[in-house]
This record gives structure tokens, sequence and C-alpha cells, in this order.
């Protein structure tokens, strides 16, 4: 099972900090940015005493799929969570709320609503969010047993497209009703964001190599095509048996429409004619 290594790699200690990072093959996130000047402390203790659970951690990209999986799982009432707790914009929303001033305190509130529950604790990271764990302490300070999970797309043109149409749109999931803003074709807006989410890709598996980490690999494709199946793959994987589901909880679609393929052909064609000029 591919779980945190306890040791961080030679050379990258626990009091790194954003500017002096000596992992230089990423910049660091505006998560990790906004939270470190958030807090009045954001390094995590070796002190602290660690969380007495495992943790599944998620490394996903935007319109990878993580929300359908992430609703399957919550659907067998054998997981909770799935959610994205390490957003800067929600990690501040509650500090402030809940008079948190460290990043210890924050993970230890999240962490405690869950704590009496029997269910499985799923969280997604992109690549920068899960960086922010190892350079502030919390991993392996805190968190000492986490399953890690890669979750990807093999047709990065086709995630593009959808990213490009849910930024026009603000539809994210296919559970909210349809927004009357129609998506309009964008040739340089969906070649930016292939090359980001290529990138980020690569950052996630390069990340994966420097920490020693094995994940269990997703394909988005894959678990599409039965995700009842590919969600019992994902918690046999994670130590849970005979899971079963309840359908009324299952309430996303794919939102994949003929305006993605219009969308697919028309980008290769401008793709190819535009490679064709710079010959």
């Amino acid at each position: 099972m591919a779980r945190s290594i306890l040791k961080l790699p030679s050379g990258l200690t626990n009091n790194l900090n954003g500017a002096n990072a000596n992992l230089s093959f990423e910049k660091v996130s505006v998560h990790e940015t906004k939270l470190r000047r958030s807090f009045d402390e954001f390094q995590v203790s070796d002190s602290i005493e660690p969380l007495d659970r495992p943790v599944c951690m998620m490394l996903f990209t935007n319109r990878s799929g993580s929300s359908v999986i992430g609703e399957h799982m919550r659907a067998s009432n054998r997981f909770s969570g799935f959610g994205e707790p390490l957003n800067y914009k929600l990690v501040q929303e509650v500090s402030a709320r809940e008079n948190l001033t460290t990043f210890s305190e924050y993970l230890q509130w999240r962490f405690a609503r869950f704590s009496k529950q029997a269910a499985f604790f799923g969280m997604k990271a992109s690549y920068g969010q899960a960086m922010m764990l190892y350079r502030s302490g919390a991993i392996p300070n805190y968190l000492q047993d986490v399953r890690w999970v890669l979750l990807q797309r093999r047709d990065v043109l086709a995630q593009a497209i959808s990213f490009s149409i849910a930024a026009q749109t603000n539809q994210w999931n296919s559970d909210k009703s349809s927004s009357v803003q129609e998506a309009k074709y964008d040739f340089a807006d969906i070649k930016v964001r292939v090359r980001s989410l290529s990138e980020s890709y690569a950052a996630m598996n390069l990340f994966c190599t420097m920490f020693g980490i094995e994940p269990y690999r997703i394909f988005y494709e894959d678990f599409a095509a039965d995700p009842q199946s590919g969600a019992r793959q994902l918690a046999k994987y994670l130590g849970v048996e005979d899971v079963e589901f309840e359908e009324t909880k299952l309430k996303m679609r794919k939102q994949r429409t003929h305006r993605n393929e219009e969308f697919k052909e028309r980008f290769t064609q401008d793709y190819y004619s535009h490679w064709s000029l710079k010959r």
C-alpha cells in the first residue's frame, strides 16, 4: 500500500519556507503563499500528537473526475470527505470563524470533525497543496499514514476543453442547474489549459518519485466506464471490503455533450494549421 514515507528526503527539512524551498521544479502554490501569511504559525511541530487514523490523499487536477469518484465513495457510507480542505479560501474562512491561529489548529479542527465517525476520510489535493503538507511538516508530524491516489485523464485535450467550458459557464458539477451562459470556442484558452494540465501531471509524478510514493493510479476514463467497480477497487486498496452504494446519493452525470466534440475537432484542425505554419 502506497503510504507517506516518514522521513523527508535529504535536504528537505520541516523549517523550509516558501521562498527557500530547494525543490525548484515547481513554484510554491497560491494556497501555501496565502496560508503562510494568514497564520501566526504555519509550521507543524514534531511535538504535535499525530492523527490516529489513515487518510486517503487524492492528487488531482481540475476536471479530472475527482467529484464523481468522491460521490461514489461517500455513497457507500464507508467513506467521508473527498473535498478540498486545503483550499486557502476555505481554510481562511473556517479559521476566522473558529478563531484558529495556526495551521496545526486548523488541521486538528478539520480532522476532529471526522474522528468520531467510522468512515474512512479522504481528501483531494493539488500538487502544490501536497507539497505544502510536506513543507509545513504536517507530513509526517501530524499525518503519518497517508494512502496516496493519483487521478488523471488519458485524454488531456478533452480535459482542457471541459475545463475551458466549465470556467466560462461556472457549471463545475452536473448536479447543478445548467447555466444560461453558452461557452464559446477559444483556441488560445484551450491550448494554455492543455499545457497547464500536462505540467501538473508531470509535477505530480515527479512529486511521487521524489518522496518515494507509489500511488494507486486511477484513470478517469476507466472509472467512468464502470464507476461502482472502480469505487470498489479503490475501497479495497484502502482496506475497506464489501462496499455497497446508496443509489439515491449518486446524482452526478457526465457533462460531455456534442459541444465538447465540436470544440475538440475545431482545436485539432486549428492546431494542425498553426503547427504547419510554424514548420
